[in-house]
């Protein structure tokens, strides 16, 4: 019986049953696996994953259990029925021992995420590498980034993995890279907090090794399948290695702000901005930003072109190193 519930038989997994009807009168059975930035995709026998514009979906029916989290920050945990009612989508819920059904406005949806029982198949993310322009005149440069993410029901953890590489001719090479990993809890009315870690190196901001502790609490001023603008605020500490070798402990605010614009119908185009301002409370004056701007478009499926900047500033650097630091690269990106 272990074996039969951890490897099921090759027919379990290729039942299709899930229906999603059009409203052009199509009907196309499959397995619906997830609705994310105004896409839907379905997985079938003959035609492989299908991605289908939201707006053009009519209803969907299964007996599988999805999260739905609503543009008002409303989650719910449902399958899903036919429904004639133009602009409406009816979810189920089960509440022992029967099922209840109502109706939500389709285009309030934001996400539809299956819940699976399997560990790894809840695991999704982004990977680049290329080359780039930077601050100064440049011999060589290298830049990859890799964020892995792993997605339950009411939390998401997130590691991202970044390095910025870059050799000046007649001088040691420029390095800034950072690695993260943060914990996310969504809460009701659109509320969010998190938790994370951060170990970063800048060395043309003076900075042989930075590491972090964060807390912060986070809402969604709008989300919709287009667009999202979310705002943050908290604290951070923070412990400092610098190249004139002082070793400082800081205690920092966080203000942040990250705003994203998408279109996942071909080409997939996705636009993301982020501003993070760290006014410090132990080194009263200190003033610390770093803000990204990342847009990327799909080639082929899955696979994308990066056009990337961030800009970082420190009004206290360490001695004889610099304020500002800034990078603009091109990377080829894969998403899974």
């Amino acid at each position: 019986m272990l074996i039969l519930f951890i490897f099921p038989a090759p027919g379990a997994e290729a039942q299709r049953t899930d229906i999603m009807l059009l409203k052009n009168g199509d009907k196309i059975t499959g397995d619906i696996k997830r609705m994310e930035l105004g896409v839907l995709t379905i997985r079938t026998d003959d035609m492989g994953a299908l991605s289908v514009d939201w707006s053009k979906v009519k209803s969907l029916k299964t007996k599988k259990t999805y999260e739905v989290r609503m543009s008002n920050g409303m989650i719910y945990y449902a399958s899903f029925d036919t429904t004639s009612r133009p602009g409406k989508i009816a979810l189920v819920t089960q509440f022992e021992p029967k099922y209840e059904s109502f109706f939500v406005d389709q285009m309030q949806i934001v996400r539809i995420t299956r819940l699976k029982d399997i560990f790894w198949r809840r695991f999704s993310g982004n990977y680049s590498v290329g080359l780039g322009i930077a601050k100064a005149e440049q011999q060589s440069k290298f830049n990859f980034n890799a964020i892995t993410r792993y997605t339950a029901k009411k939390y998401v953890v997130e590691l991202d993995l970044n390095s910025n590489r870059l050799k000046t001719e007649g001088s040691d090479a420029s390095v800034n890279q950072n690695a993260k990993l943060k914990y996310s809890r969504y809460l009701k009315k659109r509320w969010a907090y998190g938790s994370y870690v951060n170990i970063e190196q800048n060395t043309e901001l003076g900075l042989d090794l930075r590491g972090l502790l964060a807390l912060e609490m986070g809402y969604f001023i709008f989300q919709s399948n287009l667009n999202r603008l979310v705002v943050a605020g908290g604290m951070q500490g923070t412990r400092e290695k610098t190249s004139d070798s002082n070793l400082k402990n800081n205690l920092e605010g966080i203000i942040d702000v990250r705003y994203d614009i998408y279109k996942f119908q071909h080409p997939k185009v996705n636009v993301t901005t982020y501003v993070a301002i760290y006014p410090s409370f132990s080194d009263w004056g200190r003033l610390r930003s770093e803000s990204n701007l990342s847009a990327s478009v799909e080639i082929f499926k899955d696979f994308f072109i990066t056009v990337g900047f961030y800009f970082k500033s420190d009004n206290r650097p360490a001695e004889d190193a610099s304020s500002t630091d800034y990078n603009a690269n091109i990377s080829i990106s894969y998403s899974l």
